[in-house]
């Protein structure tokens, strides 16, 4: 007896059959998906270094996750999805991530610094060189911000002025003034980092609050203050005559007379009650006699203002920081990389300028020293 001829015969996976009967030819796509057979993950691990290494380094070239990803679906017959299993391990290749630039939006939310209590017991302070010498020898300014108030000191000083000295100037402009501080932010400047500016701020009771390297967001306040300062400078020499030494005061005092829109009012206005007499005002503060009483009511109620427009204004900046920003954090032990100075003329590892790793590492992580601080236990050569 001759059996009918068929094309194809398929049964999917599950399905039965009746006994002594044909199964008809499938005119529709098969059922179930493909099941390759799984690669060891030892031998999936070999196989992708021998890919990655086993060619000439120049065919390489350190292109890119990605990029890898794609010469290897077309050279091998692996699955995408198990490729893509493995993209961590790949990111972990030592030279992609001492080369390879961040694209990622900045690690870590912004930490705002706590509002002040009261005027003039937390400041910030930095320093402007790189000024036209003068004729008495002045070359640079000490920007010196109380941080509730505002009120600004520029104090002139020289870039050879030794820290006897500075710590002179510190005590008869600031301390005789305005009494002890209580804190001090700065940057990391060798002045503030010696030895004697940190003894002599211990014997006061002032606690030295230095910002991380290369963070100066840490001190924007002194760094936007030094900003108006130049400018100022700047408009002082193309309209008024005469030395620096002379119309510094006047800047200063035009300065802190002016409205703050952090504080919503001028810094003397809020150091003192009430705004400052000048020609402008003259009505309005020369005249009128303030009491006692009304006097420190009026200024009790703007540091109360102040405080609750310097929340305000920290808590919009913060949000508009954090929009550029992604959360970041670490645990003691981590290992990690660090990044290298943005310094071009610096030679780290034999390479210099552009040549050289942006990171090196990595360093385990031995203290969380704030939200988005690190310490790390690094080399003698780095200490």
């Amino acid at each position: 007896m001759k059996l009918p001829q068929t094309k194809a015969v398929y049964q999917a996976p599950g399905s039965r059959s009746l006994p002594g009967k044909w199964v008809k030819p499938v005119r529709q796509r098969p059922g179930g998906f493909l099941n390759p057979l799984p690669v060891p993950e030892w031998k999936w691990e070999n196989i992708t270094m021998d890919f990655l290494f086993g060619l000439p380094r120049t065919s390489i070239g350190h292109d890119g996750i990605w990029v890898i990803v794609d010469r290897l679906t077309k050279t091998t017959r692996f699955i995408l999805i198990k490729i893509t299993s493995t993209l961590d391990q790949l990111a972990r290749l030592y030279v992609d991530k001492i080369v390879k630039p961040v694209r990622q939006r900045p690690g870590g939310f912004l930490n705002p610094l706590p509002v002040p209590e009261w005027k003039w017991e937390h400041i910030t302070m930095d320093f402007l060189f790189g000024l036209p010498r003068t004729s008495i020898g002045h070359d640079g300014i000490w920007v010196i911000v109380d941080r509730l108030t505002k009120t600004t000191r520029f104090i002139l000083i020289k870039i050879t002025s030794t820290l006897d000295q500075l710590a002179r100037l510190y005590v008869d402009k600031i301390v005789s003034q305005y009494r002890v501080r209580v804190s001090i932010v700065s940057d990391r400047d060798p002045r503030f980092t010696s030895k004697f500016w940190p003894s002599l701020q211990k014997a006061m009771g002032t606690r030295l609050k230095f910002s991380t390297s290369f963070h100066p967001q840490t001190d924007g306040q002194s760094e936007r203050t030094i900003q108006t300062l130049e400018d100022m400078l700047r408009a002082c020499v193309l309209q008024l005559k005469g030395s620096r030494d002379t119309h510094l005061p006047l800047m200063e005092f035009a300065y802190n007379n002016n409205y703050q829109s952090s504080i919503g009012m001028a810094p003397y206005e809020a150091l003192y009650g009430r705004p400052c007499r000048t020609p402008v005002c003259w009505n309005e503060v020369g005249e009128r006699k303030l009491v006692g009483p009304e006097l420190v009511q009026i200024t009790t109620n703007n540091i109360k203002l102040i405080r609750e427009n310097l929340r305000i204004a920290q808590d919009r900046q913060k949000s508009y920081a954090d929009k550029r920003r992604r959360n970041l954090e670490f645990q003691v032990v981590d290992q990690v990389f660090l990044k290298l100075s943005p310094w071009r003329g610096v030679i780290h590892f034999g390479r210099k300028g552009k040549l050289s790793p942006r990171y090196i590492g990595t360093y385990q992580i031995t203290e969380r020293v704030g939200p988005a601080a690190y310490r790390l236990e690094l080399p003698i050569e780095l200490a």
